[in-house]
């Protein structure tokens, strides 16, 4: 460090140890999630991909909530098309197998 005439650095001795090399990397928050049987390990893996993808997990909560609310509406506003039964349209004026 240079030398000032108005203070004396004194550094901290979290900054020296780290400076050093001797301090501990951060916790990563994967590593403490639970890892013990199949169901756990599927869980852990699913919630940290949906929370990189979306941000936070009540975000996905709030996402699912709308999704299972409106898909009532959804399903009740298809009707099966006449000419491709396989196919459903949401109303009358749109066909899927034209």
């Amino acid at each position: 460090m240079t030398d000032h005439a108005i203070y004396d650095y004194i550094p901290h001795y979290r900054t020296r140890t780290k400076l050093a090399g001797g301090a501990d990397k951060p916790v990563k928050v994967v590593d403490q999630l639970p890892t013990g049987n199949l169901a756990a390990r599927f869980n852990t893996w699913f919630a940290v991909k949906v929370t990189n993808a979306v941000g936070t997990m009540w975000c996905a909560y709030a996402f699912a909530m709308i999704a299972l609310i409106s898909l009532p509406r959804l399903s009740a506003r298809t009707v099966p098309s006449p000419s491709c039964p396989g196919c459903h349209r949401p109303s009358s004026s749109w066909s899927c197998c034209q």
